[in-house]
């Protein structure tokens, strides 16, 4: 063999060598990106996981639907009320036509072993979310089917991302729920006590005719304007009002102790507590005034009390 033609079949191996190793690199990336797929898609390969309900309200829907991706079964509390929250809304119509996979979900209540078909899409979890939205409380679904009322789930949840307000007719499982001839018993005191630790005090009233069925009148009392000022200022969390027949409620994420003070202040100046009153008084000075008037007046009125002589 002449000395070029083994110079010619030398190079020859050389880039056939080259050009192996480059079609297996090639192979090995697309493998991957396809053993990755099936992995991330295949929801036999996916495994079930448990959520608190602290985790859960921490997350976006976005964050939710992307976490379902890689999960068949997540476990979670029975009911999750406010979950999702109204701003998920424009995202979560963008999807509800999606095919991609996700899972399901299933209460802690529940048997996980029993369960078999657990596999859902995008789509359906963005229908189930917008229908928690619109109902005020996420509760857990095991379905590979859209909801029978999908095109009325829509529909509302369009209506409120237009309008920003929620209408809810039946209370909420899990809550507390006092009725009006029950909430007249309490203290300004002991309902914010309660609101302190439920995301929602539902209020119900027997009388069901005509728009004074959303009235509490005579409540709170005067005796509580000393308390509700101590409280004026605080920071701390409290949950909403929600009346149980047929009121539109805003939701208030950022709720506090102070902001449910200056609600029951104004509804004893009115003289009714009335649930179509807006959340946060107008005029929160002139109500101030007005509260610290009131009480200087009762102490006032206990101090001429204590010296009246006896008859």
């Amino acid at each position: 063999m002449k000395k070029e033609d083994k110079k010619s079949f030398v190079k020859s191996l050389i880039e056939t060598d080259e050009n192996i190793h480059l079609f297996l690199i090639l192979l090995s990336i697309v493998g991957l990106f396809g053993f990755y797929f099936w992995l991330s898609y295949n929801p036999r390969i996916l495994g079930a996981r448990s959520i608190s309900k602290e985790e859960l309200t921490g997350m976006s829907a976005k964050e939710y639907i992307a976490m379902m991706q890689q999960t068949s079964i997540l476990v979670i509390p029975k009911n999750i009320p406010l979950w999702p929250k109204p701003e998920d809304i424009p995202y979560l119509l963008m999807l509800t036509e999606s095919n991609q996979y996700a899972g399901s979900t299933i209460s802690n209540f529940d048997d996980l072993n029993a369960v078999r078909d657990y596999e859902s899409t995008v789509g359906i979890t963005a229908v189930f979310l917008l229908k928690a939205i619109t109902e005020g409380k996420f509760k857990p679904y095991m379905t590979h089917q859209y909801p029978a009322d999908k095109d009325e789930i829509i529909k509302k949840a369009t209506n409120v991302m237009k309008t920003g307000e929620l209408i809810f007719h039946t209370p909420l499982a899990g809550e507390p729920e006092y009725y009006d001839h029950e909430l007249v018993t309490l203290s300004a005191e002991e309902v914010i006590a309660t609101l302190k630790t439920a995301d929602i005090l539902t209020l119900c009233s027997r009388d069901l005719q005509g728009p004074d069925s959303v009235v509490v009148v005579g409540w709170p009392r005067r005796e509580d304007i000393r308390y509700l000022l101590s409280v004026i200022d605080s920071k701390e969390r409290s949950g909403v009002f929600f009346w149980c027949h047929f009121s539109v409620i805003p939701f208030d994420d950022d709720s506090t102790v102070g902001d449910k003070a200056l609600l029951l202040l104004n509804a004893i100046k009115l003289g009714e507590f009335d649930m179509r009153h807006p959340p946060k008084p107008e005029n929160p000075q002139e109500l101030l005034v007005w509260a610290r008037a009131e009480a200087a007046r009762m102490e006032q009125e206990k101090a001429q009390k204590q010296n009246t002589p006896l008859p």
